[in-house]
């Protein structure tokens, strides 16, 4: 017998003496920093049972909500067998292993205390990193290597896993890969696709290798079968290669390239480059070939000066390139390309954006158009106080160089039918300078309580160095003459009388209180006649035609209140 046993025996000779009838073991507990051998070295088990039988020396038999700890090694059992000399533990009947964060449910246990080297049957359960499985068999055969025998590897929690492995044997070596044989990779219960060997990382941190592959049908492009690498080039980059190949249209190339440039900053390059072959409609005989391609850059970055740098730049070959290749309906369904480069400075009452962009949009399949800012320079202000007076000042102002390019199929002769022979390319492009000013002084005014006035007056003054030639003709061509567009504005807003009625005592803390209020609105505009409006370039909002007008704007609005009973804090003890 072992010095540690009559200790151990002497322990629960005594505590089976107790009213209760429960026994209990308790040993001094080391440091949990220590390995398993000398971790079983020094320490003794800590056991609690129902029942304790001492079947031979140094050998115990436990029953009855078995609870054995040793060191980091926790084991729950319905029967339980301890040989104290082998260091052997033989447990059956709802048996669960926690060892650190992972946690084994199963049938049967055979187990080396010592050692910590196990075998668990009809196994089920959860190791870290974040793998879930379940197994006809386990075998722990080192202190980060698991061996499962005909089972299922996942790291999805829900009861029916979104997707899992299914494999007849496996070796995780936790925190490094999984060597899988047999894998039939199911989503919920469906097998999708079956391997005879594969290699799955079980990293905290990211793994390069392969990914799932993808496989589909459709009927335009035919199969479908693409699969990715991915490679980590170091912490602060990593990047993603794809090859798909498509039954009927060709081969398709695919990169993404993510970045950290410095603290407080991240970015990306998507690519995507195919040579699509489809069918010709006309002649089914014949196909048609066609380069297709589609790249994105995004990068943010905050600058410790209070600047921040936003860009997104976008290209694509065709606007049929979304409609067939994209899965985001937002990118399928807009017509329109955007690219931006942003740089943001916010203050208390001013902010300031450097901004270049392009916006391409196809209005047709002969008809696009191109706008571009290169750069602009905007300026605002806000809620600027003239001294302690009641009025305030706000305004917006820009400069800029714009382009605006038009691109569109017109007759070759007019006299002629509408005919693709009788066509031909047409272009529209402008480059013109553009400042502009926009102030606004307003106030508000509280005569009585239920009442609020606000008055304000607007004038606005744009600067262009090109002008409209023709503004009813959409294909005019543009002159040098410069023009200047001049209006003015006055806004008067009137929130009031307003009317509101209590429900319930207003005085009383303990009850809900309901509060109805009706809040009509009017707001009135007046614009006078604007100069020289009519042959202004239309680019964005800015260009705006207004003519003068009398406008009046009424709503009423209804609010439904609650205030809740205030709670009060217990008596003090």
């Amino acid at each position: 017998m072992t010095s540690r046993l009559p200790h151990l025996v002497l322990a629960l000779a005594c505590a089976a003496l107790t009213a209760s009838g429960w026994a209990r073991a308790a040993g001094t507990t080391g440091p949990a920093t220590k390995s398993p051998a000398k971790l079983a070295a020094t320490e003794q088990p800590v056991i609690s049972a129902n029942k304790f039988e001492q079947v031979s020396e140094g050998e115990l038999l436990l029953t009855g909500d078995v609870d054995l700890r040793y060191g980091d090694l926790r084991l729950l059992a319905d029967t339980v067998h301890f040989n104290d000399k082998t260091h052997q533990v033989q447990a059956e009947g709802n048996v669960v292993l926690m060892l650190g964060k992972s946690q084994i449910s199963g049938d049967r246990l055979e187990m080396d205390s010592e050692t910590r080297l196990a075998t668990v049957w009809n196994a089920h359960g959860y190791m870290d990193p974040d793998v879930i499985f379940q197994a006809e068999k386990l075998e722990r055969i080192a202190e980060d290597k698991v061996v499962i025998t005909n089972g299922t590897v996942t790291t999805c929690t829900q009861p029916t896993p979104y997707w899992a492995f299914h494999v007849t044997s496996a070796l995780l070596h936790l925190d490094h890969y999984a060597h899988m044989k047999n894998v039939a990779f199911k989503v919920e219960k469906a097998p999708v696709i079956y391997l005879p060997y594969l290699v799955w990382p079980m990293k905290k941190d990211r793994a390069s290798g392969l990914l799932l592959p993808n496989v589909g049908y459709s009927k335009q492009r035919g199969s479908f079968i693409g699969n990715a690498l991915y490679l980590v080039l170091g912490r602060s980059q990593d990047a993603t290669l794809y090859y798909d190949l498509y039954g009927r249209t060709g081969t398709g190339l695919g990169f993404e390239y993510r970045f950290v440039p410095a603290a407080r900053g991240d970015g990306m390059f998507t690519g995507y480059y195919l040579k699509d072959s489809v069918q010709d409609p006309n002649n089914p005989e014949d196909t048609l070939s066609r380069t297709r391609y589609r790249f994105n850059f995004r990068q943010t970055q905050r600058f410790a000066n209070g600047f921040r740098l936003l860009a997104d730049l976008n290209q694509v070959s065709d606007l049929d390139y979304y409609l067939d290749f994209e899965r985001d309906i937002t990118q399928t369904t807009s017509p329109t390309v955007l690219s931006h480069v942003d740089l943001v400075r916010n203050w208390s009452n001013y902010s300031l954006n450097v901004r270049a962009d392009r916006q391409e949009q196809f209005i047709s399949s002969v008809e696009s158009l191109t706008l571009e800012r290169l750069p602009e320079v905007e300026l605002r202000g806000r809620g600027i106080r003239f001294g302690h007076t009641p009025f305030y000042l706000s305004f917006e102002s820009s400069a800029g160089l714009y382009n605006k390019d038009r691109r569109f199929e017109t007759l070759q002769d007019p006299n002629q039918p509408v005919d693709p022979n009788n066509t031909e390319a047409a272009q529209l492009e402008s480059t013109y300078q553009r400042f502009d000013l926009f102030p606004t002084i307003s106030a508000s005014f509280t005569p009585t309580p239920w009442l609020d006035i606000s008055p304000s007056v607007s004038a606005r003054e744009t600067f262009y160095s090109r002008s409209q030639i023709d503004p009813a003709d959409p294909n005019s061509l543009t002159s040098d003459e410069n023009i200047t567009r001049e209006f003015a504005a006055f806004n008067l807003s009137m929130v009031g009388p307003r009317f509101f009625r209590l429900f319930g005592d207003p005085k009383s803390l303990d009850t809900t209180v309901y509060k109805h209020t009706f809040e009509p609105r009017l707001l009135y505009t007046y614009i006078p006649d604007v100069s020289d409006g009519e042959n202004v370039i239309r680019f964005d909002d800015i260009d705006a035609l207004r003519h003068a007008d009398n406008e009046v704007t009424y709503s009423l609005t209804s609010r439904l209140l609650a205030r809740r009973p205030v709670s009060h804090p217990p008596p003090p003890p």
